[in-house]
């Protein structure tokens, strides 16, 4: 003869305890895998933004490199020999020109970086 609990047979009642622990399992199984692609997309938006970081420093060094090989040139040829005063004027109003330009760059860069 079985035992009766709560209406039911214990091995009934043994069943649904296996049932549960097997449900359990799973919803652990299923955390487990959930946590893991949680991990993995941040692990890939982290590098998509480093990727983008990247390309704008490099577009940065670009665009700040630009005048000041425009300011170095000039300023060499100021120094050259035989240069004349007026030569020497243009060349100080191009390296203030690319001074203004790099600083522009600059402040551009700095307002960008600024949080919102």
């Amino acid at each position: 003869m079985q035992e009766y609990f709560g209406g039911r047979t214990m091995t009934q009642k043994d069943k649904t305890k296996e049932e549960l622990i097997e449900e359990i399992r799973l919803l652990q199984k299923r955390i487990a895998e959930l946590e893991t692609a949680d991990t993995e997309s941040k692990k890939s938006e982290e590098s998509l933004r480093l990727a983008q970081l990247g390309k704008l420093i490099s577009a940065m060094a670009h665009e700040v490199n630009n005048p000041l090989m425009i300011i170095s040139g000039n300023a060499q040829l100021s120094l050259m020999e035989g240069t004349k005063e007026g030569e020497i004027k243009d060349s100080f109003k191009i390296i203030f020109e690319e001074c203004q330009r790099a600083k522009g760059i600059i402040q551009r860069i700095v307002k960008f970086s600024q949080p919102s």
